[in-house]
């Protein structure tokens, strides 16, 4: 996956409802800034515990706190799944 989407130093990735960085933890190693997004203040306080160093923020898939094309990749969890994807961005307001 990070081959594919081209992550590593000098991208940007995004976490999206990153809970308590299971997942945010696996996009660390590929040397790309990581940023989570996470709405609930007690998941967040858990992530930055977890994950020492990535930028954690409160947000939403509906409203990133992230300014337009700011971003390489976004992974989130589909709605219903409740397995994930991986993006890399081609057209967005954030990405």
């Amino acid at each position: 996956m990070v081959e594919r989407l081209g992550l590593g130093p000098g991208t940007t990735v995004v976490d999206v409802a990153a809970g308590t960085g299971k997942l945010t933890r696996q996009l660390v190693p590929t040397g790309a800034r990581v940023i989570a997004v996470e709405p609930l203040d007690e998941m967040r306080a858990q992530l930055r515990a977890a994950v020492p160093g990535v930028e954690a923020l409160a947000g939403t898939a509906e409203a990133l706190p992230l300014p337009n094309a700011s971003v390489d990749g976004i992974r989130s969890p589909p709605p219903s799944t409740g397995s994930t994807s991986t993006a890399r961005c081609r057209s967005s307001t954030v990405c």
